[in-house]
């Protein structure tokens, strides 16, 4: 695998200042983490940085990589 994290991370509102007991001690953005996978089709996510793969399932690797179809299993029949 490569040195993706398959994250990335943004500035946000600071929902704790809310909540403070002296709000002007919080700050008024927190950083937040959050995945960069999405989704590509049925059954699988690919990360928008590196794309690198996830399946949902072992049937779905199988199907996509194999093409082998999995009864019972909706959308790899």
């Amino acid at each position: 695998m490569n040195n993706c994290s398959h994250e990335k991370t943004r500035m946000v509102p600071n929902r704790a200042k809310e909540w403070a007991f002296d709000p002007d001690d919080e700050p008024d953005f927190v950083e937040e983490r959050y995945s960069t996978y999405e989704d590509v089709d049925l059954h699988r996510t690919k990360c928008t940085q590196c794309g690198h793969l996830v399946y949902y399932s072992g049937a779905a690797k199988n199907y996509y990589e194999n093409g082998v179809r999995t009864p019972g299993v909706r959308g790899l029949e």
